[in-house]
């Protein structure tokens, strides 16, 4: 299932996910990796292990298969991110069921889709729109801190003469 979602949609975590694996692998274009078997609960994904023999489960979509190896055809990490409800994260892109997320502390990582609701006020907001109000409100605070604003016209005027 592929979910149309724009990179900086905020979602709300709705059900916690507790990441599985403390080692990730990460995965590089061009990397072979053991492909040995497939999963049963996300049938999108297959378990590798690269030649330092990390494991990890990979979309299958993301490699080259050939039997019981497989090159890898993209970047891809597989950094699940630990999740609690009620927190709020920022989408960044789907893949066979997970979006990628970014928590409010920074951390990123992978996320099962079921497991947050988009925020549906941010949902369909053009990113250029997020990006100007970014802008104006820096402008906001810069011009806050000068101890004369704000600043009259008339005021202006007077230091001309």
């Amino acid at each position: 299932m592929q979910n149309e979602i724009r990179p900086g949609t905020i979602a709300h975590v709705i059900k916690e996910h507790q990441a599985s694996y403390p080692d990730p692998l990460v995965v590089k274009s061009g990397d072979e990796l053991t492909i040995e078997k497939k999963d049963t609960q996300w049938p999108a994904f297959v378990w590798c292990t690269n030649q330092d023999g990390i494991s990890g489960w990979v979309p299958e979509k993301h490699l080259d298969r050939q039997d019981d190896r497989g090159i890898a055809r993209q970047d891809y990490s597989t950094i699940e991110l630990t999740i609690t409800v009620g927190e709020k994260v920022v989408l960044e892109s789907e893949d066979s069921g997970w979006y990628w997320v970014t928590n409010q502390t920074g951390q990123s990582g992978w996320v099962p889709v079921e497991n947050v609701a988009i925020d549906q006020s941010t949902a369909n907001t053009p990113w250029f729109l997020w990006a100007a109000l970014v802008v104006l409100l820096i402008i906001a605070i810069g011009l806050t801190m000068y101890s004369d604003w704000p600043v009259s016209y008339t005021h202006l005027r007077a230091h001309e003469t």
